[in-house]
């Protein structure tokens, strides 16, 4: 039977850059009757992720119960070995195999809803035969839970013991069970506070950013819209409104809102630039204490090479092997304790050098403040910068051109935007949200939306079967 993909990729439909990708269904092999069933899976991903060449970041969203152990991971080690930053979102259920998917996020760009589930548990089979053939199948089902716990292991760093006792157990995680265990990083509705009232005349307080925007936009006019908004749409807690900045900002006409995004760019923008120049200066005092501590090395190595000589040597000597062994036994145990005294001088003198050399390097990096780069990171490129310097140029391009992305501003997320590309039915909601939103200047881009399926119906099933087929 001919394969059936359960993955859908669509480019953003404002930034050309980011992809979407939605598994929404169970994941499922390729039927095939020699070779690997998942060979089909992995090449036909392959196929569509090249279709878009200049990708800078993939979001993945997750509806699914699960399915074959070996396709969810013929996917994941597709995107973990893309160039593109990878950030995963569980919208439904994240269940079993697609657990997988979701820890395939890079660093810090795993996401849950609160209105979702993720679940795992031992992996299951069918199998019929004799004893053998159930021994066997035993056999096989212990190893791919070893391979499941591996990739649970390096995405949470919990314990295989403690991981083991909850997919005996069937677990099933909330989104707050979910952070605490490690399998995600961020809790999507974790709400952002603002309070209007501390916002002084002509100013505005937004997630704890001072913003001096009364040259540029209605303040007042803003303050009370943006309250409105939250007294009715959202939650509050502990006497404190609470609101989701994306909807804030997608609530906003579209003049007004880009005008707020460059306010709090620009306030980002100079507040990175500060502390750029804290850790210049930090930076500066660490190697001008490394400087002090290789010459007070260089020193003691010098001292002690003259010890072991004075020592070794009598007047007389030619052979410094030799007068040591006509030394008294006390005179031999001072040369060897100073000459280990020197190899560790040397190895300490060798260590202050090479961590100098690190921090020189890491400087290199200081414009790159939008990025979340690690030490481990720096070190990896330093090694690069040796070996490829070819390689090296390029990567610091590449670098360059994401910098310049993450601090261009926000960038749109969830369900709404993705569609299989043959259906068309995608491009003309979005059109029709816009001339919507032409004609009601007031309305915001999900009223729009909301109106739009409302009006026809049969155009909403079109883009529904789109995703799903």
């Amino acid at each position: 039977m001919p394969f059936k993909k359960f993955w859908n990729l669509a480019p953003d439909n404002s930034d050309a850059t980011v992809l979407n990708m939605y598994v929404y269904g169970e994941i499922k092999s390729a039927s095939s009757f020699f070779g690997s069933e998942d060979d089909v899976v992995a090449g036909e991903f392959v196929k569509d992720l090249n279709k878009y060449p200049g990708v800078h970041v993939i979001n993945v969203y997750i509806n699914s119960p699960g399915g074959s152990v070996f396709a969810a991971a013929a996917i994941r080690n597709q995107l973990r070995k893309h160039e593109a930053v990878v950030a995963t979102w569980c919208d439904g259920i994240c269940a079993s195999a697609a657990v997988g998917l979701l820890l395939a996020a890079n660093p810090g760009q795993r996401h849950m809803s609160r209105a979702t589930l993720l679940m795992i548990h031992n992996p299951n089979t069918k199998a019929q035969g004799d004893q053998q053939v159930f021994l066997k199948t035993a056999d096989l089902l212990a190893k791919v839970k070893n391979t499941i716990l591996n990739i649970y292991m390096e995405g949470t760093g919990l314990p295989k013991e403690k991981l083991s006792a909850l997919m005996d157990a069937d677990t099933y995680f909330d989104a707050d069970e979910a952070l605490e265990n490690n399998f995600i990083d961020h809790i999507t509705e974790d709400p952002v506070s603002y309070d209007f009232s501390n916002s002084s005349e002509g100013r505005l307080v937004c997630n704890g950013i001072d913003m001096d925007v009364a040259a540029e936009l209605d303040i007042e006019g803003l303050r009370t819209h943006l309250q409105q908004l939250a007294n009715k749409r959202n939650f509050a807690e502990g006497g404190k409104t609470h609101m989701n900045f994306e909807e804030i900002m997608n609530s906003l006409p579209e003049d007004q809102r880009k005008l707020l995004q460059k306010a709090i760019t620009d306030k980002l923008a100079a507040a990175v630039e500060e502390k750029v120049t804290a850790l210049t200066a930090e930076n500066k005092a660490a190697m001008d204490a490394l400087q002090k501590t290789n010459g007070e090395l260089t020193g003691t190595i010098n001292g002690l090479q003259e010890k072991i000589t004075s020592l070794s040597t009598p007047p007389g000597t030619t052979s410094e092997e030799d007068s040591i062994k006509n030394l008294p036994a006390e005179a031999q145990i001072a040369i060897a304790q100073a000459r280990a005294d020197a190899v560790a001088a040397r190895k300490a003198l060798a260590e202050a050098q090479n961590t100098q050399k690190f921090t020189e390097f890491k400087d290199t990096f200081k414009d790159f403040g939008n990025l979340p780069i690690q030490d481990n990171h720096i070190k990896a490129m330093q090694s690069l910068a040796k070996n490829d310097e070819k390689m090296y140029a390029d990567m610091r391009e590449l670098l360059k051109v994401a910098n310049a992305a993450m601090g261009a501003g926000f960038v749109p997320s969830g369900t709404d935007q993705g569609t299989d590309v043959g259906t068309g039915a995608y491009d003309v909601i979005e059109q029709r949200v816009k001339a919507y939103r032409a004609e009601h200047k007031d309305a915001g881009y999900n009223v729009a939306l909301r109106a739009v399926l409302t009006a026809d119906p049969d155009l909403y099933n079109s883009y529904r079967e789109g995703i799903y087929s």
